[in-house]
């Protein structure tokens, strides 16, 4: 993780956080509080579709891993505390994500929009996510701009002149 995807995404509860959007995730493992907060970092229109594809990923996942119990428990754990995630497995979508569009959403920057590519290690333990800004917009701006601030208030450096071109 950079200083990017923290100013974007957020930081991640634990190391293992990455594998699931929180509002899959048991919540026991996670805060109530923070599955809405990570809700807020997609734009509404998206949450659907990423759950989706992160369920579909995970189904994957399960697949290429066999009777691995970690990869087991957690689905076991996640049928069980969350209806949406349960619905979402039954349909038992399979599917590695490599490229997707995302549309973030930042508390002071709005919707930034991305392209993201996902490429796996060799034994699919790894994943590298690199986001580039689609051409035209202002997304690239943005993205320079938390390059620079990180996850410092955004609104604070409005007020100092900072602006976008």
């Amino acid at each position: 993780m950079n200083q990017i995807h923290g100013a974007a995404l957020g930081h991640p509860h634990s190391p293992r956080s990455h594998r699931l959007p929180p509002w899959c995730r048991a919540p026991a493992a996670v805060p109530h509080r923070s599955i809405a907060l990570a809700r807020l970092r997609y734009h509404p229109d998206e949450h659907d579709h990423q759950s989706r594809v992160f369920v579909a990923d995970l189904r994957a996942v399960s697949a290429r891993r066999g009777v691995d119990s970690e990869v087991r428990g957690l689905i076991r754990r996640l049928v069980s505390a969350s209806c949406e995630f349960a619905d979402l497995w039954a349909h038992q979508e399979v599917a590695v994500r490599r490229a997707d569009r995302k549309r973030l959403m930042h508390p002071d920057l709005g919707a930034i929009e991305l392209n993201c590519l996902s490429l796996l290690s060799e034994d699919g333990s790894q994943r590298l996510l690199w986001f580039t800004a689609p051409v035209g917009g202002d997304s690239a701006e943005k993205l320079e701009l938390l390059a620079v601030l990180g996850s410092q208030d955004v609104g604070a450096a409005k007020q100092s002149g900072f602006t976008l071109r």
